[in-house]
């Protein structure tokens, strides 16, 4: 019961935390402006880039993340 107990209060204490990922963007958050993220396969980026870009052409790319596996 112990661990468990521990094992739940640390993982709320952990998603009380700011993921350091969106502090670049908390600005204009704070403004109103959407972020959206989209993890896709690297293979799959232009593709979702395209279609974003017809269907929402206000929206602004901020570029994509080197994908660094959790367990290299």
């Amino acid at each position: 019961v112990g661990a468990g107990f521990g094992g739940w209060a640390a993982s709320m204490a952990g998603a009380a935390m700011p993921n350091s990922r969106h502090k670049q963007f908390m600005s204009e958050v704070a403004q109103g402006r959407i972020l959206l993220m989209v993890d896709v396969a690297e293979h799959k980026v232009s593709e979702v880039h395209a279609l974003i870009g017809r269907t929402h052409p206000e929206a602004v790319d901020k570029g994509v993340e080197v994908n660094v596996p959790v367990f290299p």
